[in-house]
Parts: structure tokens; sequence; C-alpha cells
């Protein structure tokens, strides 16, 4: 029996390494910091292996921070789209780029959700264009 309980243990150790680590990035730019942790899916996973990035953001429309896009496409299988919200940091599959929204936008089935920015606030202050450095928090 304590060997059905420890093998028990062990698999379910296992499953919970295989979930993955966290994934806590931080974006720096014009003497801001900001931390945050990606979410748990595929395109997250993919961006987070690409770190680290230095790319330059610029307003887009009056409602978010964008950058230009990505060298290489995140894989975003199994990724229908989503309904932003303030806040996200996110990737917007047919342009291939990353963006911050600072106001509301609409549901479009080529968002696909990073992480939340709580100091989103950081991001719309910004005048012009400013790079961006992202890198993983270990």
């Amino acid at each position: 029996m304590k060997k059905i309980i420890q093998i028990g243990l062990l698999i379910c150790g296992l499953f919970v390494f295989a979930q993955g680590e966290d994934m806590k990035i931080s974006f720096e730019f014009n003497d801001e910091l900001i931390i945050t942790e990606l979410d748990d899916n595929v395109a997250a996973r993919h961006f987070y292996e690409m770190l680290p990035l230095e790319l330059e953001f610029s307003d887009y429309v009056g409602k978010e921070k964008i950058s230009p896009a990505l060298k290489e496409r995140l894989n975003t299988s199994g990724l229908k789209g989503y309904d932003p919200s303030v806040g996200d940091f996110f990737y917007f599959a047919p342009w291939g780029n990353l963006g911050v929204f600072y106001e509301k936008q609409p549901f479009h089935s080529g968002l696909v959700f990073l992480a939340k920015i709580k100091d989103y606030k950081k991001f719309q202050a910004q005048k012009g264009d400013f790079k961006v450095r992202i890198k993983k928090v270990l």
C-alpha cells in the first residue's frame, strides 16, 4: 500500500511539474518597470520562450499601444479570440503584433490574451514611440 501511495504522489508531482512554470515577465521602458504573469495558453508559452525581446511600441487609435509584428508568429492553436478589457496584454494574430489595451475594445476572433497588466496606465502615459524591453523574471 505504501508503494502505491508513493507512486501516486510521484505521478501527481510530475503532473504539476508538467503544467509549466510560473511565466513572470517584466516590461522596462522610460524608467518604468512592470511585472506580470503570463496566462497559461499555447501562445503565451510560445511568447515566453522567445524572451528577451526589445520592441518599439506606439499608440494605435487612442485605445492601445502596439508593437510591430514579431519576427516569428506565435502558435495560436485552439485559441479563438476573446472579449478584451482594459489592461490586457495581447497578441493580434492577423498582424502578428503585441499590444496593451488602455481603453475598451470589442471582441475580435484574432485576439489572443497573454496577460493582465495592472499598471497599464504606465503604457497609456507614454507619448510617441517608445522602446520596451520584455524579459523573463526568474
